[in-house]
């Protein structure tokens, strides 16, 4: 009984938390990244082209889309697919 107890102590020890730890490092590193990254998207696609598009949107859109947190959602996939896309990358996780 307590080889398993230690068995299991160790697995978390060794592998869980060391997996845990680098991912939560990864998820911070791009969350903090994220802002920057949308400051400079601007300069890449051109500021014209982004407004163009938003102006488009009729206001009763808009409205569904500020009560269901569009925004917030938007920011949350996208962080989460370049979180699995730089956990991918790395060789021991992965």
């Amino acid at each position: 009984m307590f080889d398993i107890v230690v068995g299991a102590l160790s697995w978390v020890f060794r592998l869980a938390l060391i997996k845990f730890v680098v991912m939560t490092g990864i998820f911070v590193a791009v969350w903090m990244l994220w802002p920057i990254l949308l400051g400079w998207l601007p300069a890449w696609f051109g500021v014209g082209a982004i407004t163009n598009s938003l102006q488009g949107i009729p206001s009763g859109v808009w409205w569904f889309m500020s009560m269901f947190r569009v925004d917030l959602g938007l920011e949350m996939v996208v962080t989460a697919f370049t979180t699995r896309f730089l956990i991918r990358r790395l060789p021991v996780i992965g």
